[in-house]
């Protein structure tokens, strides 16, 4: 029966036990390779990939015991076996299941979101008129500052684009900055291009965005005109009777008509709004003070009465205007903006054209209309694969350009009456800045599918203890409903009355008692008592200064680390969360001084994937000198000694010897003399190509060895930087260089797997982990947005469009105060209110982190007395509140310092972390892990073209032939396919369209060889280049395996010297197919330079 099971599963709540639940209920349904049916889909590689290991481990517990696996009961229950085998029936389908999918691998699919999406764009690339080459690129960024860099580099005389970057600058200097920043401007701008908006920001032309521009300047002019007749009538009759604005009363200054007459209309529309003014326009006693008396008084009770419908009349005009000119005032405002970003929008486009580049952002724009209107049977045989179910993992961060593309599916499903599962959580969508949209999981849904729709919440946490639970209970319903009420308030004193009203009730409808509320289950493996802690402080701001504020926070962070460590816990159990990058880098500076403060201490090791950088590793800059000395240094001796005492430099920062000699007395004088091996290097590196020099300066630099062991991980990265550029840009070592300068300096490194370091990371990075103890030292944050900070709003000006689609009345405005009284007043309050969404959510996000202990910091500047109220929009307000009547006050000797605990004793009973576990694995090369040779490990992975090998036949060395027959080979399943195969290889620019002959010839004599022909024979099974997962989760991938029933063949290719470890791979591969089932296993190198084989098992 055809089903959407909607599941609900708050923080900790057992998601992905669940969700490999309903998994395993499909794929242990009969057919062994029913699992190849499913496609499930999620936001992250990473979470694709432990939704492949839960996944697999599961399998396995059921295949070796099946009692042993958590999900034995369920399974029984719901795929009915035969009674009294029902053991017996499970564990024979799991080991069938098991086997499918290691012999499968690449039919598992469980992927991210957009790695399924980009197979559908390759399948239909003719149909979506790309070229079957493309280059997808993950980092819009790079695109955007490539194409305007090369842009305004050929950019001629008298090209338009020069007007707009002059008025640019114009509004730069206007705005007090530099007008040099033009460029920074533009591709600021253009970031706005990678919102999902439902149109082409280019679809006006210029010539119909000039006549708009002067229809709204138009208007406002007319505006401005009319005020000014009105204002001369008010003043003729004034000086009818012979006085002045300034006789009446309030003076010069704040008399009615002087408030009129010297202000202009715009300024005139904000009086109005105050009720000073705007009441007593018909009241006499507001004209004229009771004080004048005779004559007097009735010289100005004459001007009064013939004024004051002067005034009525402004007042009726500005009024019945009002909306308009300042909607017009918006838009012309950003309209430079939208000008050049229609501009920019054409200069990216034909550069990703050029350049053969597919953005992967780009994605679900592409393919939205095209997937609503292919049947999804179409789909799926293009792709390989036909799903029958859908699994969607995080759907609150979907967005609707995704979700416009998944619907389709879901629909082809659910017609054909199968069960599909959806899973997330409201609370916490935080990506709304990646286009994350949670109305979808929030009703959306509901609304389109709803007769199928079965809804379940997850109500137990499996992840923190009870207190922290409990504390999250109770603070969440309450702080929406204070946050919710303050909203509401907010829009009724601003008149604003949505024609949807309920869009503005979903923060309390998320955030609902029954939606928040957990249960601690009585079976939880997390036992002992969990701690919050909350602290408030007001510093003087005359005492410290603003950079010096976070040093106030720090202060206290360093005493709570080290009672941390007192208590038994280390770095690794501790994670600090904050809103925002800058936050924490301003803390790494004084962990740092911590360390050394205290270096006995380990407490204060810590690790920051989002900040720390590839070029923060002195390894990294010794290599990086060497490739400058080489680069630079040949022919200018002055760049080579600089290079030089940099390398020695980073070497002694590295805690390694320096690579050189020097003869003088003091550091940086005398002659530097490098060691032969090295300065042979540097003389020949550029010849090496840029792996191979790599490489070399690794062994020559012995970076390879124990005592740069803390480099690695970074030299790691490095290397797959330079793998990467070499593989687009060829060998250029000054290009690669040049390109680190400007963008891979700033390349970021993942965190090393089991090291004992705290984590620093922003709470969106946290998002789907969980740490023993999480201290939040930055709470002091504001709800509302800042409207000081640039934020740009896609509008629709609805007095534009006179029945034209959207695309041509949809304008990008800057959000201001402004926009409350403008034709976009719906605009400001929705974006509004859902910035308010998105930090409690946040907040939720981070105090449902923590096993065992929170700690929240909530330090900020003293306020007066005079503005002491509680503040709605401030987040330590709220958190006071709370923290004053459901929480412990502990004393303090600080008078301007407040602590609250939860519980009075939780602070003595909170237990140190369990054990960690000690497993005994085999030993294995990790791909972040450096052998002590100096050179990476070999792991298998996608073929990369070597640059290299697009010599001329004749004046490529044998290894090159080598792996341009590995290459040929790796398309071949069957003889039939080798001449497609020789094709695409033309195609990828490996050989000439001349070679093919040579190449025909070469592949004939491969295969005259023995046994080569019968590996390519049409009755056998083929995996090219295809991954063996073996119980445990290691992964080998041969290139290619052969099966005929129950005998395997593996063969691998091979190219250079024969040696040993060719023949241990070759052993590895063979016992994992045994360990898989088959009886008769043969394993072959073939070296493809030579051509010979030779049988290894």
């Amino acid at each position: 029966m055809s089903q959407l099971k909607v599941l609900k599963a708050s923080a900790g709540s057992g998601k992905t036990f669940n969700l490999t639940l309903e998994y395993l209920k499909l794929a242990l349904s009969g057919n062994p390779r029913y699992f190849s049916r499913i496609l499930g889909m999620t936001f992250t590689n990473k979470a694709a990939g432990e939704m492949k290991e839960n996944i697999l481990e599961e399998l396995n517990k059921l295949a070796v015991d099946p009692g042993t696996s958590p999900h034995y009961n369920k399974l029984i229950k719901s795929l009915k076996l035969p009674s009294g085998r029902e053991k017996a029936v499970l564990k024979n389908r799991a080991e069938k299941a098991r086997s499918a999918i290691l012999l499968n691998y690449h039919d598992f699919s469980l992927s991210t979101i957009d790695s399924f999406f980009q197979r559908i764009v390759r399948a239909f690339f003719r149909e979506l008129n790309l070229a079957s080459n493309f280059d997808v690129e993950l980092n819009p960024d790079e695109v955007i500052s490539d194409a305007i860099d090369d842009y305004l580099f050929t950019m001629e005389e008298g090209d338009p684009l020069i007007e707009k970057i002059n008025d640019i600058q114009d509004q730069l200097i206007r705005d007090e900055k530099s007008s040099q920043n033009y460029k920074k401007e533009l591709k600021k701008l253009a970031g706005e291009l990678f919102r999902e908006l439902d149109f082409s920001v280019s679809a006006r032309n210029e010539e119909e965005l000039g006549d708009y521009k002067k229809k709204l300047e138009s208007e406002m002019k007319g505006i401005e005109v009319r005020f000014l007749e009105i204002k001369e009538q008010l003043r003729a009759e004034i000086e009818k009777f012979d006085v002045t604005a300034g006789d009446f009363s309030g003076g010069k200054s704040r008399s009615i008509p002087a408030m009129i007459l010297n202000r202009d209309e715009d300024k005139m529309m904000d009086i109005l709004d105050k009720a000073t003014i705007n009441n007593k326009l018909e009241l006499e006693d507001a004209w004229v003070k009771k004080s004048e008396k005779g004559a007097r008084r009735e010289q100005l009770m004459n001007a009064c009465n013939a004024c004051m419908p002067i005034a009525v009349e402004i007042k009726k005009f500005l009024t019945e205007n009002k909306e308009n000119y300042i909607t017009n005032k918006l838009l012309l405002e950003n309209y430079l903006s939208y000008e050049v970003l229609s501009k920019v929008e054409q200069i990216i486009n034909n550069y990703l054209s050029q350049e053969n580049i597919f953005l992967l952002g780009k994605t679900y724009q592409l393919l939205r209309n095209f997937v609503t209107e292919s049947d999804s049977p179409l789909v799926y045989e293009r792709i390989g694969n036909h799903y029958k179910h859908i699994f969607i993992d995080e759907f609150q961060d979907t967005s609707r350009y995704q979700y416009d593309n998944i619907k389709p599916l879901l629909e082809e499903s659910l017609g054909t009456g199968h069960e599909n599962l959806i899973v997330g959580d409201i609370k916490q969508a935080i990506y709304r800045f990646r286009n994350g949209d949670w109305a979808l999981l929030g009703g959306q849904v509901q609304r389109d599918f709803g007769l199928v729709v079965q809804e379940e919440k997850l109500l137990q946490n499996w992840r923190s203890r009870k207190e922290i639970i409990e504390f999250n209970n109770a603070l969440f319903p309450g702080l929406a409903e204070a946050v919710q009420q303050h909203l509401t308030d907010e829009m009724k004193e601003a008149d604003f009355k949505p024609h949807d009203p309920d869009t503005f009730k979903l923060l309390e409808e998320i955030y609902r008692r029954e939606n928040v509320e957990q249960e601690y289950p009585e079976k939880a493996k997390v036992k002992g008592k969990g701690h919050i802690q909350m602290e408030f402080r007001a510093y003087d701001p005359e005492e410290v200064r603003q950079k010096e504020a976070v040093e106030v926070v720090y202060k206290r962070l360093e005493e709570q680390l080290l009672q941390l460590e007192k208590k038994g816990y280390s770095a690794g159990d501790i994670a600090i969360l904050s809103r925002n990058k800058r936050q924490i880098t301003n803390l790494i500076p004084l962990l740092a001084n911590s360390a050394q403060k205290f270096p006995d201490s380990r407490i204060f090791d810590f690790f920051s994937e989002e900040v720390l950088t590839v070029s923060d590793s002195p390894a990294v800059q010794m290599v990086l000198s060497v490739f400058r000395l080489t680069a630079y240094g040949i022919q200018d001796p002055k760049e080579k000694r600089r290079m030089m005492l940099q390398l020695g430099f980073f070497a002694q920062k590295a805690g390694l010897k320096r690579p050189f000699e020097q003869k003088g007395k003091w550091p940086g004088r005398g002659e530097l003399k490098l060691p032969g091996d090295l300065d042979e290097l540097v003389q020949s590196g550029a010849s090496l190509g840029l792996d191979g020099f790599y490489k070399k300066v690794l062994k020559v630099l012995d970076l390879g060895s124990t005592e740069a062991k803390g480099q690695f991980y970074y030299l790691s990265a490095l290397e797959d930087e330079i793998s990467d550029y070499a593989s687009k840009n060829g060998n250029d070592l000054i290009g690669f260089l040049e390109y680190w300068d400007e963008k891979g300096n700033s390349k970021t490194i993942e965190p090393p797997g089991g090291v004992d370091k705290m984590q620093l990371m922003t709470i969106h990075k946290s998002k789907g982990l969980s740490f023993e103890i999480v201290i939040l030292p930055f709470a002091d944050t504001q709800l509302k947005p800042n409207l000081t900070k640039p934020n740009i709003l896609w509008v629709e000006d609805k007095r534009s469009s006179n029945g034209e689609s959207a695309e041509n009345s949809a304008f990008p405005v800057r959000m201001k105060d402004d926009m409350k009284k403008s034709a976009f007043r719906y605009e400001f309050w929705k974006e509004h209110y859902d910035h308010y969404t998105d930090e409690l959510n946040n907040f939720y996000v981070a105090t449902t982190r923590p096993r065992q202990a929170l700690f929240i910091y909530a330090f900020e500047k003293q306020r007066s007395k005079r503005n002491n109220d509680f503040r709605p929009h401030c987040l330590q307000d709220h958190l006071l509140n709370f923290a004053s009547e459901k929480m412990h006050e502990k004393e303090s000797a600080e008078t301007d310092h407040r602590i609250f605990v939860r519980e009075k004793d939780s602070w003595e009973a909170l237990s140190p972390p369990p054990e960690k576990e000690s497993r005994e694995t085999e030993p294995t090369f990790e791909l972040k892990k450096l052998e002590a040779t100096g050179t990476l490990p070999e792991v298998k992975g996608s073929w990369r073209p070597n640059p290299l090998s697009s010599s001329p036949t004749g004046k490529r060395h044998a290894v090159e032939e080598g792996l341009i027959l590995h290459r040929i080979l790796e398309l071949v399943n069957i003889n039939s396919e080798i001449p497609a195969a020789i094709r695409a290889v033309i195609e990828e620019g490996m050989i000439g369209r001349d070679e093919k002959d040579h190449w025909k010839k070469r592949i004939n004599d491969a295969m005259g060889l023995d046994p080569v022909s019968e590996w390519f024979d049409e009755t056998l099974e083929v995996m090219n280049e295809r991954d063996i997962l073996i119980p445990g989760g290691k992964r080998y991938r041969p290139d290619r395996v052969v099966i005929d029933n129950q005998k395997a063949v593996v063969i691998d290719y091979k190219t250079g010297s024969e040696h040993p470890s060719h023949n241990k791979q070759i052993e590895t591969y063979t016992k994992a197919l045994s360990q898989m089932g088959y009886t008769e296993v043969e394993g072959w190198l073939f070296y493809t330079d030579i051509l010979k084989t030779r049988r290894v098992v």
